[in-house]
């Protein structure tokens, strides 16, 4: 059958022609050689619908092509005969190849009833062990009724067996966890103070490939990890030495070492005791393997909090010191952006307003003339100001030495049954210019609890206008767009407002006021363990920046951040030490490039709530040099109380 984009078509958009004939299909496009796709290679037959017409994706050995510009029913015609083609090129491979086959299937049938658990590793090297042939049964456009009756039984066997969903391989790796649970009874009755529970026998005999055990505080998750390192040496699948159990710290490790020991003298166990390790620890020993030295370990990694305070003390003031742009990026972050813009949706009435008012060290009071409740913040200079964007506002205008009224009475007298006196945002007396910060979006729409607010802005701007005073304007939309400032540093340039910014001493004071290090240092300490933890970069956390609700104060953060880091890190290569977050990526990096090789085919992980992406990537390092490696975590989401070390639960 062949087909093309049609005169038409030609004239505007890609030209191809399309053809399948019993051997492949062929095909064309823009007048560029012709191509081949064996249908031994064909993944895929996707009809689509188009703007004015149908549309045909065809997939082959990971690559797609497409054909715009079909009738629907020569689309339809057109998958109808490649299937057939297919199917037929297939049988006739399979008949070709019957000889092969045949034995296979016997091998097959022997290795399908052996007693063992039907794992996805399992199904793989099973597929690997036969001939390439067979993958044909599992090629998308086989048709079983064109090869022998006796094949075809094979066939249907083999498809089933390799689908970890069918219903034979799931009864059948049930029948093998009950019998397994009979041999075992023993074992786990007395394999530590308590039997095992019945789930839990269910845990330690079930072998997927990967295996996470949730559970809660106290019902033996550390029990089951135990038992599972007994299990897989009594079933001779693994020795001592292809297998590893982490622990999350040295007392951990120390308590699993102790039950692991008592467990091979209580069955008298001979050989290598199981290692329980620390990922730290283990780290430790790849560096040294690999190196032929072990690294050092600064003492500020290990010391207590306090004293990583005194050194992040020490640094900061290093910094403020001898990198002059430092000290401003210092000021700027913890007197315009210390505090975070509320997440977009979370404020939905003036209450919730109010809350999130207050959550940033605000003060509530009833306005004297109205008895209604607001919540104010309290800038640089003592102003008390109504919204955190006015906070910022005013906290710039006063870093950059502006001379400005906050909320001056207007001239003109606009009072009466309707409105009070009307009180601009700002008003610089240098230019004789009103400012108003309005609360608009994009759209120039008020959030929706702000009743009449739209109404507002209207009267003032006609206000201004009637009266021939001049008034700039800001809305949120420029703080969500990070234009804010840029364009505000625009305007008064434009209205020729003289600055007076702070002399450096005055800004030492400032920063003293603003910046307690024993209260804020925290967060720049716990971002910069999470910064390692997770292996980022400067450009990614730029990057990220981009995406943040509140991308002026990320950008502002970053700033500070980045001298931090490079200081850090500095006097960390000065003295020839790392942390410990340098430890693991070290280590994992030896691992993924193959200078340290691992024996490990089966990995335990206790605790596994607090597992962090470091540790993430080195399980993940040791487990890609192992072909069919296996992995095995306990833990409780609910337990994970180490996330300002860097555990993250989505691991």
């Amino acid at each position: 059958m062949r087909l093309s984009s049609g005169f038409f078509r030609n004239l505007f958009a890609t030209r191809w022609v399309l053809e399948s004939t019993h051997e492949a299909i062929h095909y064309a496009i823009d007048g560029k050689p012709r191509r081949t796709i064996s249908y031994l290679e064909l993944n895929s037959l996707n009809k689509g619908k188009g703007i004015l017409s149908h549309k045909l994706q065809i997939g082959f050995n990971s690559q797609s092509v497409e054909f715009k510009g079909m009738s629907s029913g020569d689309c339809d015609n057109f998958v109808k005969k490649v299937k057939v083609f297919a199917g037929l090129t297939i049988a006739h491979r399979i008949g070709a190849e019957q000889s092969s086959i045949e034995p296979a299937a016997q091998v097959f049938f022997k290795i399908k009833t052996g007693d063992f658990y039907l794992n996805q590793s399992k199904v793989a090297e099973i597929r690997e062990s036969l001939p390439s042939v067979v993958r044909f049964f599992e090629h998308p456009y086989f048709q079983p009724g064109l090869i022998s009756t006796a094949l075809r039984v094979f066939a249907e066997d083999y498809k089933a067996f390799i689908d970890p969903l069918s219903p034979s391989n799931q009864r059948r790796n049930t029948d093998y966890v009950a019998r397994k649970k009979v041999e075992y009874a023993p074992v786990f009755d007395s394999i530590e103070k308590y039997p095992l529970t019945d789930e839990q026998r269910t845990a330690v005999i079930t072998e997927e490939d990967n295996i996470l055990l949730v559970a809660a505080a106290g019902s033996g998750k550390s029990s089951t990890l135990v038992a599972k390192i007994l299990y897989l040496l009594k079933e001779g699948q693994y020795n001592s030495e292809q297998i590893i159990a982490f622990a999350y710290n040295k007392d951990a490790q120390l308590e699993l070492t102790s039950r692991i020991d008592s467990l091979f003298e209580r069955f008298q166990w001979g050989g290598k005791r199981v290692p329980a390790r620390t990922f730290h620890g283990f780290c430790m020993d790849v560096l040294a393997e690999v190196q032929k030295a072990k690294p050092t370990i600064a003492a500020i990694a290990t010391a207590a909090k306090n004293q990583q305070l005194i050194y992040f003390i020490d640094l900061i003031e290093n910094l403020r010191r001898n990198v002059p742009s430092f000290q401003a990026d210092l000021l700027i972050y913890y007197s315009i952006f210390k505090y975070p813009q509320p997440r977009s949706g979370d404020i939905k009435s003036l209450n919730d307003y109010n809350e999130y008012l207050t959550s940033l060290q605000g003060k509530g009071a009833r306005d004297p003339e109205t008895g209604v409740w607001k919540v104010t913040l309290t800038t640089m200079n003592g102003l008390e100001v109504k919204s955190l964007e006015e906070l910022r506002i005013v906290n710039w205008l006063f870093l950059n030495g502006v001379r400005f009224d906050y909320e001056r009475r207007y001239h003109k007298e606009t009072a009466d049954l309707h409105f009070r006196q009307y009180y601009p945002d700002f008003y610089y007396p240098d230019a004789d210019l009103w400012h108003e910060h309005f609360a608009l979006d994009a759209q120039e729409s008020a959030p929706n609890f702000m009743r009449d607010y739209e109404d507002g802005v209207k009267w003032k701007r006609a206000l201004h206008a009637e009266n021939e005073t001049r008034l700039v304007e800001t809305h949120s939309a420029h703080f969500s767009d990070g234009s804010i400032f840029d364009r505000l540093d625009g305007l008064l340039n434009e209205a020729k407002i003289p600055r007076n910014p702070p002399t450096s001493e005055q800004l030492d004071d400032l920063i003293d006021a603003a910046f307690n290090p024993s209260r804020d240092l925290e967060l720049v300490i716990t971002f910069l363990k999470h910064f390692k933890t997770n292996n980022l970069t400067i450009d990614e956390l730029d990057t990220r920046a981009l995406g943040y609700d509140d991308a002026l104060r990320a950008k502002a953060f970053i700033r500070l951040f980045k001298e931090v880091y490079s200081s850090y890190q500095a006097s960390l290569e000065k003295a020839g030490e790392i942390d410990f977050e340098d430890l693991v990526h070290n280590a994992c990096e030896e691992i993924e490039e193959g200078r340290y090789t691992s024996p490990f085919d089966y990995i335990l992980v206790d605790e596994f709530q607090d597992a962090s992406q470091d540790r993430l990537r080195l399980i993940k390092a040791l487990a890609g040099q192992r072909k069919h490696s296996k992995l095995f975590g306990v833990g409780d989401d609910w337990q994970s109380i180490y996330r300002f070390s860097g555990a993250d639960l989505k691991v």
